[in-house]
């Protein structure tokens, strides 16, 4: 008797009965450390390394953490295929001189799913019911950043993650650590390591991550980035190309482009955002094509 994950398709079966308890070789569990954090960085291309600077860059990068000027708090939410959910809610903020403190939660879920049996003869049975379940990822960081000197910021994170299938989990702590550096008046050089550490609780692999790029404030109100990351889980490359500029501060328009081995994202290359401020409240979206999943849709609230 076995549960047939196979009731959600396409990126949900990515998402969850591809990636989670498999423990073999080349796998790991997390999808939700796959999945951008941010409604603003995604409609740039997810070219944020280097240009972390809000409530999201405990994710990204924990360095940028010293770069926030101010006490922030960023909600988004994202609706993925197959009634699988995005939450993601992060805080940041200064502290003394050069220094910053950042949080942020996490969670991937899907709507309840029914749990189906086979037969003998190894179908499905139409007979006989199990009820529901549900799949999750639940991630919870706390990252801390120190700038010594104008020019260089480092930061570090710690992650715990729960992964679960049903009654069946995966858990553990993994580090993450984050370098900017400012080698001339308008460009900006990050990197960042994320999700580091041992094997989890049920024998899988951390989907650890390195992170490469830079940006150019190359006119007024708006920069261009690139970024390369590298999956050690699967070894998949990918590269990113992000522009973000500003109108009078209040609205944005942010594109991005990427390209290499994305197999897993079916068939994803630009994406599109928007920004507005008002007063002490800024709204993103971003907009990326799913090839035959889809299209995905990104909103996010910072206050």
């Amino acid at each position: 008797m076995r549960r047939a994950f196979t009731v959600i398709s396409g990126f949900s079966v990515f998402l969850f009965s591809g990636t989670a308890f498999s423990g073999g070789a080349g796998t790991s569990v997390a999808p939700v450390f796959k999945l951008p954090a941010g409604a603003r960085p995604a409609g740039m291309g997810n070219t944020f390394v280097s240009v972390a600077d809000d409530a999201n860059s405990g994710a990204w990068n924990p360095a940028g953490l010293s770069r926030v000027p101010r006490k922030s708090v960023s909600f988004m939410h994202q609706q993925l295929f197959e009634s699988v959910n995005y939450e993601y809610l992060a805080y940041a903020q200064p502290v003394g001189r050069g220094g910053g403190l950042g949080a942020h939660l996490a969670y991937v879920f899907t709507d309840p799913i029914e749990r189906t049996f086979e037969d003998a003869g190894g179908s499905f049975d139409p007979n006989r019911s199990g009820g529901t379940f549900q799949d999750s990822d639940l991630k919870l960081n706390l990252s801390g950043a120190y700038s010594p000197w104008h020019w260089v910021a480092l930061g570090a994170g710690a992650n715990f993650l729960q992964d679960k299938v049903d009654k069946d989990t995966a858990s553990g702590f993994m580090a993450d650590l984050g370098l900017l550096a400012v080698p001339l008046p308008g460009a900006s050089l990050g990197a960042a390591l994320l999700n580091w550490g041992p094997p989890l609780r049920g024998g899988s692999r951390p989907p650890a991550l390195l992170r490469l790029g830079g940006h150019w404030l190359g006119w007024p109100g708006g920069l261009a980035a690139a970024e390369y990351d590298y999956a050690f889980d699967s070894g998949r490359r990918t590269y990113s190309l992000g522009v973000e500029h500003w109108f009078a501060g209040t609205a944005a328009l942010r594109a991005g482009y990427q390209w290499g081995e994305r197999k897993d994202a079916g068939g994803y290359r630009y994406s599109m955002g928007l920004g507005w401020k008002f007063r002490t409240l800024q709204f993103d979206y971003a907009f990326s094509p799913m090839g035959e999943l889809g299209h995905t849709h990104r909103a996010g609230l910072t206050f």
